[in-house]
């Protein structure tokens, strides 16, 4: 599964960004990241491309205290898209 997620930031997205890259080894758990694609909208927003996710495993990583306390303190909500290839 392939999905866009777009971010309303509590925090600038400089701060944001910084925090999303250093959570690069746990997603790599659940996704293909070396494909991850992450971009600023505005200052406060980000959509993020996340490719070849392991829909179980993600669901696990997301049940983690300490990602639910950042996300609590920097993301206001978001948004997941599924994306799938043009016909």
């Amino acid at each position: 599964m392939d999905v866009a997620v777009v971010n309303e930031l509590k925090v600038n997205y400089d701060e944001w960004v910084e925090v999303f890259l250093s959570w690069s080894e746990r997603r790599s758990d659940w996704c293909d990241e070396g494909k991850t694609i992450v971009g600023k909208v505005n200052d406060r927003k980000a959509v993020t491309l996340l490719f070849g996710i392991d829909h179980e495993k993600m669901h696990e990583a997301m049940e983690d205290p300490e990602l639910q306390e950042v996300r609590d303190r920097m993301v206001s909500g978001s948004e997941m898209f599924l994306l799938s290839p043009p016909r």
